[in-house]
């Protein structure tokens, strides 16, 4: 009766496992290093280890990378610091003058002078009431809105940025927007130009999210912010013809022509 072969637990005699990491004939096989100090074993006989193409090491994500809030955070603090600075300092301009005038008007007559001028206005002079009804109606509570509203609008911009082309993109675009002239001068406006601003990105930040998903609640977050956009200021609304062609170029041709896997 032949005996039962005991397995063998210790290290195996094969080329892998020869002394100093060394193949039959003295060639020398690379050792990777571990992260807990240790010595990975050796590598098998005609397999070359690369930590640098594997990706064993450590990777360093970029800064910007590992803090995402960055990206939009900044570009708003940033412009809301430029709205911000000097806000009451000019006196209100005619058209300002308009805004405080129908603001501060009881609703009743607010909606009777919408029926007969600046209807297109009417719901941002509405949201003005309310607000001039809690802080007042100096020049400063009055501008504050387009202030928070250019700060909004500029974070929005960053956040679509970074998901079409990266996050180094999107915080470079909010940056960008902050220091532009047009800027500072609607964040310091009591008119309805900052609020479309930044419901036009919203819009376009919306219809990617549901080109990318399509779903009904995705869809119905799109067609609130149109709809806010075209009630802060009707002209605004020709940003659809923008928004047409890029579904249009999603349906016919695919994604990536459209623009949309940019950052993929």
């Amino acid at each position: 009766m032949s005996a039962c072969p005991i397995p063998h637990h210790g290290p195996h005699p094969g080329p892998a496992n020869t002394r100093g990491g060394e193949r039959p004939g003295g060639e020398a096989v690379p050792r990777v290093g571990r992260s807990d100090g240790g010595q990975a074993p050796a590598a098998r006989p005609g397999l070359v280890w690369d930590a640098r193409r594997v990706g064993i090491l450590s990777v360093k994500r970029h800064p910007v990378a590992a803090r995402g809030w960055w990206v939009w955070v900044a570009p708003a603090l940033a412009t809301l610091a430029v709205g911000l600075f000097g806000l009451g300092h000019a006196q209100p301009w005619r058209d300002e003058l308009a805004t405080w005038s129908a603001a501060t008007r009881p609703v009743g007559d607010l909606i009777r002078l919408t029926g007969t001028v600046d209807a297109a206005t009417g719901p941002y002079y509405l949201l003005l009431h309310g607000w001039v009804t809690i802080f007042g109606d100096s020049a400063t509570a009055l501008r504050l809105p387009s202030a928070l509203a250019m700060a909004t609008a500029a974070g929005l911009t960053a956040v679509l940025g970074r998901r079409l082309l990266g996050a180094r993109a999107g915080l470079l675009a909010g940056l960008l927007l902050a220091v532009l002239p047009g800027t500072s001068r609607y964040a310091q406006e009591a008119r309805p130009y900052a609020l479309a601003s930044s419901l036009a990105v919203l819009a376009a930040l919306l219809l990617v999210r549901a080109l990318d998903r399509p779903t009904w609640p995705r869809w119905a977050g799109y067609a609130a912010a149109v709809a806010g956009l075209g009630l802060a200021h009707l002209l605004a609304l020709t940003l659809l013809a923008a928004h047409a062609v890029v579904v249009l170029l999603a349906w016919w041709r695919g994604r990536a022509v459209a623009g949309l896997d940019a950052a993929s």
